[in-house]
């Protein structure tokens, strides 16, 4: 029976086959439009649902909390106490003519001295009398003011008023000198001078300080304006034996001399910088000045 039927399979395809025709009135051209009907309703339905969830939760929670809590307190608790007594002498090549008696001439080389303030606040904000104060001058001065003085004048009256008491203060201390002195301000002065009738000029700002008012003084007294003090010179020493040996005593040193010229003296002559440095210069040049008026015959 199934090779019967396997028999009718194969005749009826046979026949299929020959009932296929191609019509003569068909144009063949060479593009072959073959036109096969395929009836095979082959239906591929591939319903292939690929559902790939990727579900990949990374969750990186790094909680990495660095606190560097340094605490650096660094403390620098420093007192530097520094008393620097700190000396600015300028030496001036300008000349200041004085009259001095009649006939006599005080050409004041302005090598006068210019001590800095700063050197003056150092070293005399605490002066008081010493164990050697005679406490025996009388040494007064007045400043001459403007009638309406600017704001620059009285900045020069205080500088010169501040000056002028402390160099006053001195004299009167170490010294038995009684001189009355007149002061003016007066910026036609290159430097500052000082005449033997008791006049002293201040005409610029660095030398309004205690050192030069003092070198000034010494010449309002006698030093380098009268023919007394020039007499008493031999060569560049000065002969006066009281100031020889006050000298020798305050230099321990029995070769020690007061030298000096027409105008002025040292040591301790306060005209250039390297005579003052501390208070016992000031101190020293008072009892210098006081032995060269005494061996001179003017005290």
């Amino acid at each position: 029976m199934k090779n019967y039927l396997l028999l009718v399979c194969l005749w009826m395809m046979m026949t299929a086959c020959s009932a296929d025709t191609f019509d003569d009135g068909d144009t063949l051209d060479d593009t072959n439009s073959e036109s096969t009907s395929d009836s095979d309703s082959d239906t591929d339905s591939d319903s292939d649902v690929d559902s790939d969830i990727d579900s990949d939760t990374d969750s990186d929670s790094d909680s990495d909390s660095d606190t560097d809590a340094d605490s650096d307190s660094d403390t620098d608790s420093d007192t530097d106490s520094d008393s620097d007594s700190d000396t600015d002498t300028d030496s001036d090549s300008n000349t200041d003519t004085d009259s001095g008696w009649p006939g006599e001439t005080d050409s004041d080389t302005a090598s006068d001295t210019a001590v800095d303030s700063a050197a003056e606040s150092d070293d005399d904000s605490d002066v008081g009398p010493n164990d050697d104060c005679i406490a025996a001058g009388a040494v007064t001065y007045t400043l001459s003011r403007a009638d309406n003085p600017t704001a620059e004048q009285q900045e020069m009256y205080s500088l010169i008023t501040a000056a002028m008491d402390l160099a006053t203060y001195y004299y009167n201390c170490y010294t038995s000198i009684t001189k009355s002195l007149t002061v003016e301000y007066n910026p036609g002065v290159s430097t500052a001078d000082g005449n033997y009738n008791g006049n002293i000029r201040f005409g610029r700002r660095e030398y309004m300080q205690v050192a030069t008012a003092m070198h000034e003084i010494a010449h309002t007294v006698g030093i380098g304006t009268t023919s007394q003090y020039q007499s008493m010179f031999s060569g560049a020493v000065f002969t006066g034996e009281t100031t020889t040996n006050l000298i020798r005593e305050i230099e321990n040193d029995p070769a020690a001399e007061v030298h000096g010229d027409s105008q002025h003296f040292w040591p301790y002559g306060l005209n250039y910088e390297s005579e003052y440095e501390t208070e016992s210069d000031l101190i020293n040049h008072c009892k210098i000045v006081q032995a060269i008026l005494t061996d001179c015959g003017l005290l």
